[in-house]
């Protein structure tokens, strides 16, 4: 669906070790992230975790543009019971100051903490992208009905875990309440991706 542009190479080879999402999931967030970045308004990912798409997308946003990037480096928070018991508490801890140091330049800002504590933060800003990978119900639900305003028309919000069968079934549920019939709005899905288009 999406092709492999011009100097993903390069990048891709700096986040080895970074990332757990396939080479298809972060083609297509980085051809999306060439498109926004020609829109007014910021980046952000929630759930950063080693931070390999938050360097990803630190390399497509113009200079007067920052990408916020957000996790708990807890790992997962307690699972609610709409999400599935293959979520672990704690599952996907990450080190706060490696982090900081691997995406150490001045267009991202790290925040640590719980997304319902850290959001408020950037409660004035516009985004043109979102890339949401928080793996649980709660907190995508909290995150959607808190950001999906601040989007600009035509940015992006990206689900990575839309479809992950026995896995994430919380995501899909909380995307699905907020969005109702997807249909109504352009969107992509890159299996378990999804990416719906702000009007």
């Amino acid at each position: 669906m999406f092709i492999k542009p011009e100097g993903y190479d390069l990048v891709r080879d700096k986040t080895n070790g970074k990332t757990m999402l396939s080479d298809d999931r972060l083609i297509a967030i980085y051809n999306i992230g060439r498109r926004c970045r020609e829109l007014d308004g910021d980046f952000a990912e929630l759930g950063c975790c080693n931070g390999g798409v938050s360097f990803l997308l630190s390399s497509l946003i113009k200079p007067s543009h920052k990408l916020y990037a957000f996790d708990s480096f807890e790992g997962l928070p307690k699972p609610s019971k709409e999400d599935m018991e293959s979520n672990k508490e704690g599952e996907f801890r990450s080190n706060y100051d490696e982090v900081v140091k691997y995406l150490s330049c001045n267009k991202v800002v790290v925040h640590k903490g719980w997304i319902e504590d850290t959001l408020i933060d950037i409660k004035d800003c516009t985004f043109s992208l979102i890339h949401i990978d928080l793996d649980l119900y709660a907190s995508t639900k909290f995150s959607i009905n808190f950001l999906w305003d601040k989007m600009v028309s035509n940015g992006y919000m990206i689900f990575d875990d839309y479809s992950f069968t026995g896995y994430t079934h919380g995501v899909k549920k909380a995307v699905d309440e907020f969005f109702g019939d997807l249909f109504r709005y352009n969107h992509y899905f890159m299996h378990p991706q999804l990416g719906v288009m702000k009007p």
